[in-house]
């Protein structure tokens, strides 16, 4: 999805370089359906050495 998205392809030139995506850094994209129907698409970012681990839950 991020590859394809020109709105992102632009946001990426205004960061940083060193928190800008790449093909190595990109997050792995996750879609949840709920028991309702609804969906929640989810961007798993596990970038290697990280200090800590973020879980949400509804």
């Amino acid at each position: 999805m991020y590859k394809n998205d020109m709105v992102w392809k632009t946001v990426q030139h205004y960061l940083p370089r060193q928190y800008r995506l790449d093909d190595a850094t990109m997050p792995e994209e996750h879609f949840l359906t709920l028991s309702d129907g609804n969906r929640i698409h989810l961007d798993v970012y596990s970038p290697q050495g990280a200090k800590a681990t973020i879980i949400l839950k509804s």
